[in-house]
């Protein structure tokens, strides 16, 4: 994330490594540069919300219920909507004097209602990102940039609700498909 005057936040998440040490050798090898000695570290969510958000008395909102992207870790979005639901079914439980579990179970039920697609699709490809190997994903990036699947990417993409680009990609693939054949077989005559 840029923040101006030649500075710049740079997240990295990863599995079974020392997060520092991953870090410090992508920025070395990716720009050459070496971080400073204490960068700002924290643990980025990508596993998804917990299994359930209400228990007697109590709502899990946010980062503390998983409601972050599992693709990026990001969540300020879709955690405020699940705050907006926790407030209001919240304000609803006080105002009868009913905060028990089966009670509060309705903010699950809408959060998930809303929420629960978007969840399991970023889910999926967060599993499917981890299976590959930095190569395939090196290769990936540049064949969707040599077949400029960006723009097209571009048109639905949503930061925020992944699931619509996240289904477009295997279409969009199909599409690019005789491009990349022209591609990799060359400029070659097919009738002499």
């Amino acid at each position: 994330i840029p923040l101006g005057a030649g500075r710049a936040r740079i997240g990295l998440a990863c599995r079974g490594l020392d997060p520092r040490k991953a870090l410090r050798a992508f920025i070395k090898s990716r720009f050459g540069v070496s971080l400073p000695e204490s960068p700002y570290a924290g643990s980025v969510l990508t596993c998804g919300p917990i299994p359930k958000t209400y228990a007697p008395r109590a709502l899990v909102v946010g980062d503390a219920a998983g409601q972050a992207k599992p693709t990026t870790g990001g969540g300020v979005v879709l955690g405020c909507l699940c705050a907006r639901e926790a407030g209001r079914v919240a304000a609803e439980a006080l105002s009868s004097g009913d905060i028990s579990e089966g009670c509060l179970r309705t903010y699950e039920l809408t959060w998930r209602h809303l929420l629960g697609r978007e969840f399991k699709a970023m889910r999926l490809a967060r599993r499917l990102l981890n299976r590959l190997p930095p190569w395939a994903l090196d290769l990936a990036f540049k064949l969707a940039s040599e077949l400029e699947l960006g723009r097209e990417l571009a048109k639905r993409a949503d930061m925020d609700f992944q699931s619509g680009i996240l289904a477009a990609i295997p279409r969009l693939l199909l599409t690019c498909l005789p491009n990349l054949a022209v591609r990799a077989l060359g400029p070659q005559r097919w009738f002499p």
